[in-house]
C-alpha cells in the first residue's frame, strides 16, 4: 500500500475556460482538493461538507470568440457524424493501472450535457519541491470538471479538461480510459504539487485475469484488423504521407509496450493491449474512410 503524503489541503478554484488558480488557504491535513472535491484520501478520513463550487460556463466550442470562419476547403469524403459517447462509461470506477484506489486513484466519467462529459478524478504525484514525497489531488468530487471533445479528423472520441494548469487528455477506449499529457503537465504550485495521471484507466486488473480467454480473443481479432486496415491506407497513401503512417503504424507496437508495462497482471490478461489495439483500429478505419483512392494519370 502506498501510503499518502501529508500536504496543506487547499481550496483551489479552477478556471475551466480563462484559467487561473484562486488563492489558496491553508486547512487540516489531507489531500488538495479541487473544485467542491472532499478533502480525504481514498479510504481514510470522513468526508467533510461541501464547499461552494464556482460554476464556469462550458464554452460551446474551442475557438475563441469573435473568430472568423475558416476558408472553404477542397471535398473530402463526408466525415462520420458524431457519435454519443456510449452509456457504459458513465459512473465506472476506473482505476489507473488497474491497481487498487489507494495505489493508482480512481476516474469517473459522468454525464453533465450533451455531448460534454464531466470528471471526477482522485490522482496522486509528488511535492514539486520534494520528488520523494508523495501529494494527492481530488478533481470534480461534488461539481464533475466539464471535459470539450477535441476536434479532430481521424477520432471523435478525445476530450480535454479546460484548464491550463492541468490540460489532461481523456480518450475513451472501448472499456478504459487513456490519460495524457501531450501539451504540458498538471501542476499546482500553490499546492506543491505536481501529478502524476498518465496512462491506461480501467478494471482491477487481478479482477481481468478471469476474462483472459475472452480478451485474447478480442486482442487476435484487432490485431488482424489493424494490419489488415493499416495495408489498405498505405496503398491509398503516398509520398511523405505515406511515409509518415508506415512510421507510426511500426511505432504503435513499442508504443503500447510502453503504456501497458505498468497494468496491474498485463502479462496474464493482456487488456490493456486488447483496449489501444481496438482503438488504433478505429482511428486507422476512420482515416481510410477519409482517404480518397490514389488515381494513376495517363500517359
Amino acid at each position: 500500500m502506498i501510503a499518502v503524503s501529508i500536504i496543506a489541503r487547499t481550496s483551489i478554484l479552477l478556471a475551466l475556460a480563462a484559467g487561473a488558480i484562486s488563492g489558496a488557504r491553508a486547512q487540516t491535513a489531507g489531500p488538495l482538493v479541487l473544485p467542491g472535491a472532499v478533502g480525504r484520501p481514498a479510504e481514510e478520513a470522513p468526508r467533510q461538507p461541501a464547499r461552494p463550487v464556482q460554476r464556469v460556463p462550458s464554452p460551446a466550442s474551442d475557438a475563441p470568440a469573435g473568430a472568423q470562419p475558416a476558408a472553404p476547403r477542397a471535398a473530402k469524403p463526408a466525415a462520420k457524424p458524431v457519435a454519443p459517447l456510449p452509456e457504459k462509461i458513465f459512473g465506472q470506477d476506473f482505476r489507473r493501472h488497474g491497481k487498487p484506489p489507494h495505489e493508482g486513484g480512481r476516474l469517473i466519467v459522468t454525464a453533465r450535457q450533451p455531448d460534454v462529459p464531466g470528471l471526477q478524478l482522485h490522482v496522486f504525484g509528488h511535492l514539486i519541491s520534494d520528488r520523494t514525497t508523495q501529494c494527492a489531488i481530488e478533481l470534480g468530487a461534488d461539481e464533475p470538471v466539464p471535459m470539450l471533445r477535441i476536434e479532430e479528423p481521424y477520432s471523435q472520441s478525445r476530450y480535454r479538461l479546460q484548464s491550463p494548469v492541468c490540460p489532461l487528455v481523456v480518450e475513451f477506449l472501448p472499456h478504459s480510459v487513456r490519460v495524457s499529457l501531450p501539451d504540458g503537465e498538471c501542476a499546482f504550485p500553490q499546492a506543491d504539487c505536481r501529478l502524476e495521471p498518465e496512462g491506461l484507466w480501467g478494471p482491477d486488473g487481478d479482477e481481468l485475469i478471469g476474462r483472459t480467454p475472452t480478451i485474447e480473443r478480442q486482442r487476435g481479432r484487432a490485431d488482424r484488423e489493424m494490419r489488415e486496415v493499416s495495408r489498405k491506407l498505405l496503398r491509398r497513401l503516398s509520398g511523405a504521407e505515406q511515409r509518415e503512417a508506415a512510421a507510426e503504424q511500426a511505432a504503435f507496437s513499442s508504443e503500447r509496450t510502453m503504456i501497458c508495462r505498468d497494468y496491474s497482471q498485463e502479462e496474464k490478461h493482456g487488456f490493456c493491449a486488447a483496449e489501444l489495439t481496438a482503438a488504433r483500429v478505429e482511428r486507422l478505419d476512420n482515416r481510410y474512410a477519409l482517404t480518397p483512392e490514389r488515381t494513376t494519370r495517363g500517359r
